[in-house]
């Protein structure tokens, strides 16, 4: 172990050299690598090549859930219970 407590393997690792900066030019008939994920919503939506409001929409989205998420659930959790609210979220999660 090192002295950031991460084995000498993933400090040799993670150096700059190893990370990938190649972009790829926008254009018609882009293929997606599926060997990790079937679809996305980058790949549902053909948002790979878009203005960078478009892209930074999913983000922005996502927090705006996040906040209207916590003031829904914080007042569910005071009328029903903290133990109802997390089981009904991990179900509705779970569903959807």
């Amino acid at each position: 172990m090192s002295s950031s407590g991460a084995p000498p393997d993933a400090i040799l690792e993670c150096q700059a050299q190893n990370f990938l900066t190649d972009t790829e030019k926008c254009g018609p008939g882009h293929v997606f690598d599926t060997s990790v994920f079937r679809s996305s919503i980058i790949t549902d939506f053909d948002l790979w090549c878009v203005s960078p409001f478009t892209r930074s929409l999913a983000g922005m989205s996502y927090m705006l859930g996040m906040l209207v998420g916590a003031f829904v659930l914080g007042d569910l959790s005071d009328r029903i219970g903290r133990r109802a609210t997390a089981l009904d979220s991990e179900e509705t999660d779970a569903l959807g």
